[in-house]
């Protein structure tokens, strides 16, 4: 039942941000913005966990990772402008972005 709970309230938020989103712009965008994934996975995480120290870790360690997500949102209007399909731009940016997100592990691994 947990599981089911988690996939409707993770479902109605996509869909909410996709039905804003087509009727004004600015508001799909701001909705998406919002840290709201994050907070719902803390939030379950901590329901389950019960462990604040590891709720405050997983909450730091979101944070460094929007660092490296945030080529994507680079890359994609890039291609999308240079008339891409939207298949090849979306593709294209998310290998960029994992390629980032590799990057990006390894320099903080090292760090630590």
């Amino acid at each position: 039942m947990q599981y089911f709970v988690k996939i409707l309230v993770t479902t109605l938020l996509v869909i909410l941000i996709s039905e804003a989103a087509k009727r004004n712009q600015a508001a799909g965008a701001l909705l998406a913005s919002l840290p709201v994934t994050s907070i719902i996975a803390i939030s379950w995480f901590y329901y389950e966990t019960g462990n604040k120290a590891q709720t405050a870790s997983l909450t730091t360690d979101i944070f460094l990772m929007v660092v490296p997500s945030l080529v994507f949102f680079i890359a994609l209007p890039m291609l999308l402008k240079r008339d891409y399909s939207y298949s090849v731009a979306l593709g294209c940016s998310s290998g960029i972005t994992a390629v980032f997100y590799f990057i990006f592990i390894k320099i903080a691994n090292l760090v630590r």
